[in-house]
This record gives structure tokens, sequence and C-alpha cells, in this order.
């Protein structure tokens, strides 16, 4: 008796669950320019194009052994290891790729150009070098260096190492890990001292200052769903400033 009780009520749960109307919410991001013309700048001789960087590229993905907590590899029950996809980029981190154009008859280099990515609350942040990025990767996988090498030869990033020869261009990424990164507002790039007037003995006669603003928003869009086995659909999508 008891046991056909509770199939009754387990039936009639199911029942209005099914009837009745069930709503969720998805958190979302959304980068925009703060001013399109900002996107592509030139100083003297010098070009600065920021391109879109939200997707991210195939090469940046990698096979690695996963592993547990304390990172021990695991395996299945034939003892083969379990392969897990990474990703050079990671939580927290900001990437950003720009296309620098040197149209001058030196070579530009950046050994003394300052970069810092400013947040909407004033929080300035260092750009990662290539060897910052290897080091988080490692950490968050729990892999070797031998296991980490190979997107990282497809990766190439602007650092104070990087030099573009005369009439080139070089594609490369800024890197920042930013605790903040979710944080809606104006985030800008500010890059100073960049050499945009260089003498025939190599001595800076000129420098210059590039900005970059981004906004970023934040959105919950809010999902209806009729009955348990029902198509949820958007019913209003909220900004969260």
């Amino acid at each position: 008796m008891k046991v056909r009780i509770f199939l009754l009520l387990a039936v009639m749960v199911l029942i209005l669950s099914a009837c009745g109307t069930f709503k969720s919410e998805l958190v979302r991001y959304q980068y925009v320019p703060y001013n399109q013309s900002e996107l592509k700048q030139t100083k003297e001789n010098v070009t600065l194009e920021k391109i879109d960087s939200k997707t991210t590229p195939e090469h940046f993905y990698f096979s690695a052994p996963k592993r547990d907590a304390y990172g021990r590899a695991q395996v299945d029950s034939n003892g083969r290891a379990i392969i897990t996809r990474g990703c050079v980029r990671l939580k927290g981190q900001i990437w950003e790729q720009f296309i620098i154009t040197n149209n001058t008859n030196r070579v530009l280099r950046l050994g003394k150009v300052s970069v810092r990515l400013i947040d909407p609350a004033g929080n300035q942040y260092y750009p990662l070098t290539r060897q910052d990025l290897i080091t988080a990767t490692m950490q968050v996988y729990g892999i070797s260096l031998n296991e980490v090498n190979t997107p990282f030869n497809f990766v190439k990033v602007i650092d104070n190492l990087t030099e573009v020869l005369p009439n080139m261009s070089f594609t490369g990424w800024l890197v920042f890990y930013a605790p903040t990164s979710e944080m809606p507002g104006v985030w800008k790039i500010g890059i100073y001292d960049m050499p945009v007037k260089t003498e025939e003995s190599g001595e800076v006669k000129k420098v210059a200052f590039f900005e970059f603003n981004t906004v970023l928003k934040k959105f919950v869009d809010i999902y209806e769903q009729s009955g348990m086995f029902g198509k949820s659909t958007l019913v209003e999508t909220k900004e969260v400033k």
C-alpha cells in the first residue's frame, strides 16, 4: 500500500512539473569597441591595428594527459592514459591581437616600450611574456614543458623582445592576467613610448602614445520553458552595469 501511495505521489509530482513553467538565467559578456576609429591608429610612420580576437584560434588547443587534483595521470579501465583537450588561453587572461606596421627605414624595437591594461576601476596590469604563459599553462594542466611547447610554437606574443623590420608588419598578441576580467565598463590598453622616428645612428628621436579602449558589457538572458520537456525560449535580456 505504501509503495502504491509513493508511486502515485511521484506520478503527481511529475505531472505538475511537466505542466509548470520554468525560468532560467544565463550570464554572458560582450566586448564592443569604444570608438571604431581607435581600432587603427598611425603615428608618423608606425601603425597599430587592433583586430578581432574573441574567437580562440584552433592552434591554441592541445592534447594532454588528464590529471586528478593531486597531479596524477588518470587512466581508463584498460590502463591507458585519458587524454584531455587543453587551451593556452586561460581563465582570467585577456588576449588582444595587434598588427604593428613599420613604414620607417629603421628597425622598430619595442625594448623600451611600456604597455599597461587598465580596468574600469583604474587597476593596472602588466603584459605577460611568452614564458609567463607557458608556466601558467603548465601549472593549470599539470603538464611538462615538452607537452605544452607545441601550441606555443605558433603563438606570437608582443613583448619587449619584439622587433619589426623596415616596411614590414608583425602580428602578435598582448596578453594580460586580470582578476577583474569580468568587470563591466571601459577597459584601456595604453602603449607608451613607441618609437616612431629613429636616426641613422639608431637613436630614437620621437616616441608616441597609442590608446585602445574597449567596453565590456554584461548581460543576463532570461529563458522560459513550459513543462519539463518544453522548448526553452528567450523572453528577456537585462544589461548589468
